[in-house]
């Protein structure tokens, strides 16, 4: 499978954090290649502009999902909106789409990060592991969701 930008973004940094990590290992658990940045944290982005810390993101994009890797990008100031220009900028220089994901969390840590992984899962981000699948009901609410936001017809 290729690489996919996963964006982890709201007020509550330290949970957002810890569901990053948590998710990360899920992910190396698969033998799925990922990296996470804390863009908040990440030395070289600290004295940046948010417009640069944006544009150095969306090099981080291309050049992680190109090879194949996962990112996990985590930040308190990048919002849906930022996203969503990344997005555009990532179709316009190349001319081609970054698969991302947008999930929402709730408090509980385990509970967020299974609810990424089957969102990665349901749109063939990630292999399907046995077991791992949606009930109806949940199925349902996903395609809704996905539907919403524009990622399925």
């Amino acid at each position: 499978m290729s690489g996919v930008c996963l964006f982890i973004s709201g007020q509550n940094s330290s949970l957002l954090s810890k569901i990053a990590k948590e998710l990360e290992g899920q992910l190396l658990e698969r033998d799925i290649a990922v990296e996470f940045i804390d863009i908040d944290k990440e030395e070289i982005l600290l004295d940046l502009t948010k417009e640069k810390k944006l544009e150095i993101v969306i090099h981080f994009c291309k050049l992680f999902v190109r090879n194949n890797i996962s990112l996990i990008l985590k930040s308190d100031d990048i919002k849906i909106k930022d996203i969503i220009d990344i997005k555009k900028k990532i179709l316009i220089t190349d001319r081609r789409d970054i698969p991302y994901a947008e999930v929402l969390v709730s408090s509980d840590i385990k509970d967020s990060v299974i609810n990424i992984i089957k969102t990665l899962e349901h749109l063939n981000f990630i292999k399907r592991l046995e077991g791992s699948s949606y009930s109806n009901e949940e199925d349902i609410k996903v395609q809704e969701r996905l539907r919403g936001l524009g990622y399925i017809e």
